[in-house]
């Protein structure tokens, strides 16, 4: 038997599952995947990678809960008595992650969560909006926007009431079918202008089931005035790998997901992401999605995402393994990765992440295309081609091969592109 514990990783995003398994191989970390599907589900890309491995398939989580939580235990139980000890779980997406929290008591004896200093504990104060932004305005207030939870039709009056406008509401956590999002036409969260729209918005949406938070509006000028900041934690705080995005493109605009990513440095941001760590007594893999607020020129804190987020995969093929980090963390071996041999983009790798961007191409191209018949290749290829820098793509890997290539099939029989011609699309990734 392999004398090297394996991580067991939840596929739910295909692009952050494939991200992680390649982040493991390139750090010969062995994987277990757990995996599940649906009638009418896309393509699993991920079910052609090499990285795949060890596989148990559960059922779908959203429609049987139940059934897919037993198996999961049953699985967590016999892996941790074959291993002897508890194996960390990554999650690829915040459902998985959300029913990971939700029956955790199950798993507990089994298996560990990042999040908790000591990996003992699950975080839910800490993927749960409202409780988050308490925990921050307790340790780092300046970092805090006015963030009040929604989560029965008796806290209406309180969020109207004591908000700021134009503000935003938002689920304070995520259901494992994306259900705000769906209903949202992909939004994440949905502006309002005043209070009479938003008393009128609360009500139908906490009707419908869902648990909110209500924040002001941070209004700001430009892609540089929100970073998301990755990074890693250990146990005492100290951040060991760093990097920030520039997100070049949301779909839909302005409250989407980043298609096109530039990976980034500010380095004014270290400390600000310091103390958020500090606030949430955090260890592991973090994002930090700050703000510069155009009233008063500082940076906040909209939101915080514990788990790895969509495009790490890039991050690693640029040479920042987050992944490796924590596992280094887990069993001892990072030390040379602290304090002033922290792994950034401005120390160790910077030459080889100049101006890297990063594309979802099959998500870019419905975006910019709305017209079936306007799916030209050469356009496409000409937009691309007009970022500076390195144009890398979500599933296609010269190092894993088969799901980059099963993706732009998927692309060329959508769009009507000549499968022939994608030899000119590829020539511009690296």
């Amino acid at each position: 038997m392999n004398k090297t514990p394996p991580v067991i990783v939840v596929r739910g995003s295909d692009i952050c599952f494939l991200g992680i398994l390649r982040s493991c191989r390139a750090a010969n970390i062995p994987v277990i995947a757990i995996t599940f599907t649906w009638p009418g589900a896309p393509v699993w890309h991920s079910e052609l990678s090499e990285c795949l491995g060890e596989r148990y398939e559960i059922a779908n989580p959203f429609t049987d809960a139940d059934l897919a939580a037993s198996q999961l235990a049953d699985i967590f139980a016999a892996l941790f008595n074959q291993w002897q000890q508890r194996l960390m779980v990554l999650p690829s997406s915040d459902t998985n992650y959300m029913f990971l929290l939700d029956h955790y008591e199950r798993f507990a004896n089994s298996i560990c969560l990042m999040g908790d200093r000591a990996f003992d504990q699950p975080r839910y104060d800490v993927i749960h909006k409202a409780s988050c932004a308490e925990l921050l305005l307790q340790r780092a207030p300046e970092f805090v926007p006015i963030t009040l939870r929604c989560s029965s039709v008796t806290d209406i009056d309180s969020a109207v009431d004591n908000m700021l406008y134009p503000a935003v509401y938002k689920p304070a956590v995520k259901d494992y079918g994306q259900t705000f999002y769906t209903k949202h036409n992909g939004n994440k969260a949905i502006e309002v202008a005043g209070p009479d729209e938003l008393r009128a918005a609360l009500l139908k949406e906490i009707e419908d089931g869902f648990d909110l938070v209500v924040q002001e509006k941070i209004f700001f000028d430009s892609v540089y005035d929100e970073i998301p900041f990755y990074l890693y934690a250990d146990a005492k705080g100290e951040i060991r790998m760093a990097a920030n995005g520039i997100k070049e493109l949301i779909d839909p605009f302005p409250f989407g997901t980043a298609i096109i990513l530039r990976m980034a440095w500010f380095p004014e941001l270290l400390e600000a992401a310091k103390q958020v760590v500090e606030a949430l007594q955090y260890r592991g893999i973090l994002m930090i999605e700050f703000v510069k607020d155009k009233k008063d020129g500082r940076w906040k804190v909209i939101e915080v995402n514990p788990r790895h987020w969509l495009f790490n995969g890039f991050y690693q093929r640029q040479g920042l393994n987050f992944t490796e980090c924590l596992y280094k963390d887990m069993y001892g071996d990072a030390s040379k990765d602290t304090g002033s041999n922290m792994m950034t983009p401005a120390t160790a790798i910077q030459a080889k992440l100049k101006d890297s961007v990063h594309f979802d191409l099959q998500a870019v191209a419905s975006n910019w295309f709305d017209d079936p018949q306007h799916h030209s290749l050469t356009e496409f290829i000409k937009r691309i081609d007009e970022f500076d820098g390195n144009i890398s793509s979500a599933f296609y890997d010269l190092a894993d091969p088969a799901p980059g290539r099963q993706r732009l099939e998927t692309m060329a029989e959508k769009f009507g592109w000549d499968n022939k011609d994608l030899k000119k699309l590829i020539d511009l990734l690296v």
